[in-house]
């Protein structure tokens, strides 16, 4: 298989990271622009600063693929259209097995049901002695801009994950969705938020512990298509894997595949929200990657289940990143739904959301091995007062072996003036953020 990001492995003391490989990128300049996305998201903020969370619709679906094919007949299809890394001694350590990227035809690939239209569940799959157990913590939203951006510049990079820093080192695999453009300087969209923070931010994220970020976000064309290029190539220049954005379609669904203890897996991102209606309206869909314009891999089901396919033939594992749901609203969509279900179908590990900002619902499948959480909310975020429901977060834990999830379990977070601070499980407000993740659990 011919799409699979792999690369250069560069290691960074005891860490070992892929290096994205997409072909010489112009490097465009960004600017750390805007104010705070507040308690509305994207839409508008709460009046009343109270950050609570509204009951909005659940279909935040769109029944068009932005990239040409058409989803009409699509009986499912209904909604309006929708727009480390170096570690120092004080902050712990990575388990002793390093991860690494590598590429296609490595003798650790998982064994393959010849028949791809009928993939074989990871609960159902023989043991694979060259592949061990892996495991990962997955974090939501991080917004580098405004406060963050500010502490980097004043020479406090490693601020916002100063108090999660050992969870975020605890895994031999961390992945993060960059909700924020790096770059200096240009031409912001006509949104009403954009976030940009400095290029230098790719390898502090490294610095935190993070070995993959995720891209298909409604963030990261906020400054166009330049933004985007200049995001591209500070991951690239910082070796830190990516994937759901690229120079064009292509890249964009191409997945980043990650190594540790011998197992490889491959990391899909894909976006699907609606357009902005709120102040501003602005149409998201538009930044669908096409054959010869760079953008983000839009969620269309089908093709989020083709890529899961291709990326089984190479990989152990497939886990696929979601940007999707309807803001400060924590039932899931129906688009989260669909693509989460022509995924799991497809054989993926796992599915994991991001974009509503707020804690949503998990669900395990215990016969199949896999798992679905549909939303992990705000991991560094500022702009929401204190006490809101914005700020309430998680850190999910996964332990993939040989038939797929075997356990999962939750660090609590609330964020503190919009940096992460991890939560001792028998604390008080541990409890609280626990128990809202059990209720949540369906």
């Amino acid at each position: 298989m011919g799409n699979l990001r792999g690369g250069t492995t560069i290691r960074r003391g005891t860490h070992a990271v892929a290096a994205a490989a997409l072909g010489a990128l112009g490097l465009v300049a960004c600017a750390d622009t805007g104010g705070g996305e507040a308690a509305g998201g994207d839409g508008a903020p709460s009046s009343t600063g109270s950050g609570a969370v509204g009951s909005g619709p659940t279909d935040d679906g769109s029944p068009t693929d932005p990239t040409g094919t058409d989803r009409s007949s699509d009986p499912q299809a209904t909604g309006s259209p929708s727009a480390s890394s170096a570690r120092s001694a004080s902050t712990g350590t990575r388990s002793s097995e390093s991860p690494t990227s590598s590429s296609p035809g490595s003798s650790s690939t998982a064994p393959t049901p010849a028949d791809p239209s009928q993939p074989v569940m990871p609960a159902d799959r023989p043991d694979d002695p060259d592949a061990g157990p892996v495991t990962l913590s997955v974090v939501g939203d991080l917004k580098l801009a405004h406060r963050a951006a500010e502490d980097l510049r004043a020479g406090d990079p490693q601020a916002p994950f100063r108090r999660v820093a050992d969870e975020l080192f605890a895994a031999d695999l961390t992945l993060g969705n960059l909700e924020t453009a790096l770059g200096e300087g240009g031409t912001p969209e006509p949104k009403r938020y954009t976030f940009m923070a400095p290029p230098a931010f790719a390898a502090e994220l490294q610095e935190a512990g993070f070995d993959h970020m995720a891209l298909a976000n409604n963030h990261v064309y906020d400054f166009g298509a330049a933004g985007i290029r200049s995001t591209l190539e500070a991951l690239e220049e910082a070796g830190l894997p990516f994937s759901g954005a690229g120079e064009d379609l292509a890249s964009a669904r191409e997945p980043a595949v990650l190594e540790a203890n011998g197992r490889r897996i491959a990391v899909i991102n894909t976006l699907d929200v609606a357009a902005d209606n709120a102040k501003i309206p602005y149409d998201n869909s538009q930044w669908a990657a096409t054959d010869d314009r760079p953008g983000v891999f839009w969620a269309v089901p089908e093709q989020v289940a083709a890529e899961v396919e291709r990326a089984r033939a190479e990989a152990d594992d497939v886990v696929v990143l979601l940007h999707a749901g309807v803001e400060n609203t924590r039932p899931a969509g129906k688009v989260q739904q669909r693509v989460a279900e022509a995924a799991l179908d497809a054989g993926a590990t796992a599915v994991i959301g991001h974009h509503a900002h707020v804690l949503q619902g998990h669900r395990e499948h215990p016969d199949t091995g896999q798992l679905t959480a549909w939303g992990l909310g705000n991991f560094v975020f500022d702009g929401y007062p204190a006490g809101a429901e914005q700020n309430d977060s998680a850190i999910l834990h996964l332990t993939i072996d040989d038939q797929g999830v075997t356990e999962h379990s939750w660090t609590p977070v609330v964020l503190d003036g919009g940096y992460p601070q991890a939560l001792a499980e028998d604390s008080a407000e541990g409890r609280r953020v626990l128990q809202l993740i059990e209720s949540l659990a369906e």
